[in-house]
């Protein structure tokens, strides 16, 4: 047997060539975002061309519809999970600016037409942090702060790899071991490949609870649950 090692996704999709085309069509995600493109301009009529995050209008070719529970794993495409975002508000809220609860608040205040009393600040500096993006600290906050760039453009494995990089050299002792590792189980769950919600709880049981700082555990029970 020959194994291949591919560094890039282009080196993939050159490796298949015209067999690309027909993994596609088995491809039940791209099936469902199809799906998506339909219940977009539904929504568009009901709600108007505005972002059910920061309630702007735009132009609908800048409008996106959002998944709050990602397709990846394992969310439906339909009214209860869907929400309209502008697309800089799209990108944040997948990279992890706030968590699928706080965006679920805000999309049933969306369907509802509640409009806040005061503008809401964008993701990106959203205040009210959501468990999955602690604000990085500590000896790690150099490792953190380079994982977030990755996690915005959704390079997950390649943030994972420096993570794994950090925890070999065991360069970090206690607190800023344990939130790597709590870093590395969120980003394998991102990852849109199979076994990765096994993969996730087996990092996440490598960590001893009683060893968990109390400002990490809302992040650890929010990956654990």
């Amino acid at each position: 047997m020959v194994l291949h090692t591919f560094e890039s996704s282009s080196d993939l999709i050159a490796a298949l060539g015209n067999r690309l085309a027909v993994i596609r069509k088995l491809d039940p995600l791209a099936l469902r975002r199809e799906v998506t493109k339909k219940f977009r301009t539904k929504l568009l009529r009901i709600y108007g061309a505005k972002c059910g995050y920061c309630v702007r209008a735009y132009p609908t070719i800048d409008l996106q519809t959002a998944h709050i529970i990602p397709l990846e794993i394992g969310g439906l495409t339909n009214n209860g999970n869907l929400i309209v975002l502008y697309k800089t508000c799209h990108r944040d809220f997948d990279s992890g600016q706030c968590s699928i609860k706080f965006m679920m608040q805000i999309a049933n205040d969306w369907r509802n037409q509640i409009v806040p009393s005061d503008p809401r600040p964008p993701l990106a500096k959203l205040q009210e942090v959501g468990a999955v993006i602690l604000p990085p600290g500590g000896p790690v906050r150099d490792v953190l702060d380079a994982v977030s760039e990755m996690q915005v453009t959704r390079t997950y494995m390649k943030a994972i790899n420096l993570i794994n990089k950090r925890l070999a050299e065991d360069t970090y002792g206690g607190d800023g071991r344990i939130q790597l590792m709590i870093k590395r189980a969120e980003l394998t769950r991102r990852r849109a490949a199979r076994g990765v919600v096994e993969r996730t709880f087996n990092f996440l049981s490598e960590i001893n609870l009683e060893t968990v700082p109390r400002d990490l555990r809302a992040h650890f029970f929010y990956e654990f649950g």
